[in-house]
């Protein structure tokens, strides 16, 4: 049993031996991943770039989108202060970007209904104001009331059809 051992001993020495010797030069060749060479397309370069025509609408055209600007915030902002989970900064930024756009309104109109619009901004700025000291939103209701007021106010005297003969 002896001479078992060792020649099993010896098989197994004799084998790290061929293995060290040889090295593991095609074992290392199999798991070592080789890089893709894969060309990138070539991109052309712009030499001159486009002009596009200019897209900016007519005055009419844009009264329409600011009044639909507005009356868009307008609603958010009403809805900020009716409802009971939603945060100071909800509203005072709705108020912010009705102001914004009512503003954007006023510098498309004649003097005149610039003064109109002025009055309105004034009383969105006051209705801010409020909303900003109002920390714990002990008054959201009046100031609710306020901003539809406000709307119904401004929707009858600033649609298109009111002022349609009052652009700059």
């Amino acid at each position: 049993m002896d001479w078992k051992r060792r020649s099993g001993r010896t098989i197994i020495f004799l084998l790290c031996v061929v293995f060290s010797l040889c090295g593991c030069g095609s074992l290392a060749k199999k798991f070592v991943r080789e890089r893709k060479n894969q060309e990138k397309p070539e991109q052309s370069m712009v030499l001159s770039p486009e002009v596009y025509p200019d897209s900016r609408l007519n005055t009419q055209d844009s009264y329409r989108y600011y009044l639909a600007l507005w009356s868009g915030w307008q609603d958010v902002l009403i809805d900020s202060l009716s409802d009971r989970a939603a945060g100071q900064r909800r509203g005072l930024e709705s108020a912010q970007e009705a102001i914004d756009n009512l503003a954007a309104m006023q510098q498309l109109l004649s003097e005149e209904k610039q003064a109109v619009v002025k009055k309105y901004l004034d009383s969105l700025n006051a209705l801010k104001a409020a909303i900003a000291k109002d920390i714990y939103g002990i008054n959201k209701q009046s100031a609710r009331k306020k901003a539809e007021t406000l709307k119904r106010e401004i929707e009858g005297a600033l649609q298109y059809e009111q002022v349609k003969d009052s652009f700059k």
